[in-house]
């Protein structure tokens, strides 16, 4: 047993990560939307364009999403998206065929 018990620094990082709560208690319809789009990556601007709002409301909506479940970074933010479920992978097996084509 390490000094500092069954602490590992990758253990806390995932565990500090992501605060435990319900992925989607308090988010309105929009900010889910949000949510879904910075799972699968995109910049604000991507998703001012496919939702057709401005930067600024995107913007807006990221700073509520993250007042909401106590998030201070863009990394934590993606990580709560990808770890509620908001980012749908697509299977390696489809990635290689659509590669091929």
């Amino acid at each position: 047993m390490t000094p500092l018990g069954h602490f590992t620094p990758r253990n806390h990082l995932i565990h500090s990560l992501v605060p435990v709560t319900q992925p989607n208690s308090g988010l309105t319809p929009k900010e889910k939307e949000v949510l879904k789009y910075i799972g699968q990556g995109k910049t604000s601007k991507q998703i001012a364009i496919a939702l057709n709002l401005s930067v600024f409301t995107v913007s807006n909506h990221r700073r509520h999403i993250c007042k909401k479940f106590g998030l201070h970074s863009t990394a934590q933010l993606v990580a709560f998206a990808v770890n509620h479920g908001q980012l749908k992978a697509k299977p390696a097996a489809q990635d290689e065929a659509a590669a091929s084509e």
